[in-house]
């Protein structure tokens, strides 16, 4: 979410590109590929699934012999190049991430700041998996390093615990699951929003606070009417204040859905597609393109339910499992 000198993929990964031939070419095969939607070149298209097919070739030769940071950073591109452009390699790159990193003597043992990088990154890519794949995290991690190595990101990580931790309630049910349930709203709820710093960060947080809540509703249920419009349109009304052109806009893409697929009112519904398609103009990745087809396509779904019934359930990630046979893109 950093950009400029300070982006830390620039930091972390360049020095790593040096030593890693299936690292050179994930990210070569992910430069590629944006490319070749930038400038419509089915060519590059080619180029794109080439090198991708070399980095997955290099990295098994390399993978029992390199170190295991520069594993971790190949796969964590495979994973990012799967979800952003679509490439459906069929590969669960985040189970190849877990052994690498469980075979390293597991997340305590991986102290440098370049492994803290990676594994901030693979954090967030796991709890963004749990909830489109409807299932719990792979990896369990406490006291994680803020996300991306920015200590401006302790207080979204700290959310992003909170919602892998929800998703580990999936299925659940008893007292035990009723408590947790009180005890996460309560969290969520005392979270104050501060007027001191980066604004674009503060409202990207509070956006992922009230879509934590949203989710929380998806898989507990107190008795009451889910309050989830109401959070769903403050999720909004804070990504909305983030200008297109800042950089935490990369993290926007899971609150959007998750604000979008409970919208019921048909302004808010067109404030979300006209920022999904202002993030498309602004980064152009296919991902983006995709959510929009997939919210228009719950939405659908989710006004036949309440016609017919005056109520609807839809689970929106489980019927793009169902209907795509594919995860949703929330990253």
């Amino acid at each position: 979410m950093a950009s400029g000198k300070q982006n830390p993929f620039l930091v972390h990964l360049t020095p790593m590109m040096l030593r890693s031939p299936a690292l050179l070419f994930s990210i070569s095969s992910m430069a590629a590929g944006h490319l070749a939607v930038l400038r419509k070149d089915e060519s590059l298209r080619t180029v794109a699934s080439r090198h991708m097919l070399m980095a997955v070739s290099s990295l098994r030769e390399s993978i029992q012999t390199e170190n295991p940071e520069l594993s971790l950073a190949t796969i964590m591109m495979l994973q990012i190049s799967d979800r952003l452009f679509n490439t459906d390699s069929q590969i669960d790159h985040l189970a190849g991430a877990k052994a690498v990193i469980m075979h390293s003597g597991g997340p305590g043992h991986w102290t440098s700041s370049s492994a803290q990088f990676l594994l901030s990154l693979c954090f967030y890519h796991d709890v963004m998996s749990s909830i489109s794949r409807t299932a719990k995290p792979l990896l369990s991690m406490t006291n994680v390093a803020p996300l991306e190595g920015l200590h401006s990101l302790e207080k979204l990580t700290s959310l992003l615990s909170i919602v892998g931790t929800i998703s580990k309630m999936q299925g659940q049910s008893g007292e035990a699951h009723q408590r947790r349930g009180f005890n996460i709203r309560k969290n969520l709820l005392s979270m104050d929003s501060s007027t001191d710093g980066d604004q674009d960060i503060e409202n990207t947080i509070q956006a992922y606070r009230h879509a934590a809540i949203v989710y929380l509703y998806r898989v507990w249920d107190d008795g009451t009417e889910p309050p989830k419009p109401f959070h769903a349109e403050q999720c909004i009304h804070h990504l909305l204040k983030v200008p297109i052109t800042s950089s935490f806009c990369s993290a926007h893409a899971w609150p959007l859905w998750t604000a979008g697929c409970e919208s019921v009112d048909p302004q808010n519904r067109q404030l979300v597609l006209g920022r999904i398609k202002e993030m498309y103009e602004s980064r152009r990745l296919p991902s983006l393109a995709r959510v929009q087809q997939d919210m228009e396509e719950v939405w659908v779904a989710k006004d036949a339910q309440r016609l017919q019934f005056g109520t609807e359930n839809v689970d929106c990630c489980k019927m793009i499992l169902d209907n795509r046979h594919r995860e949703a893109d929330l990253v």
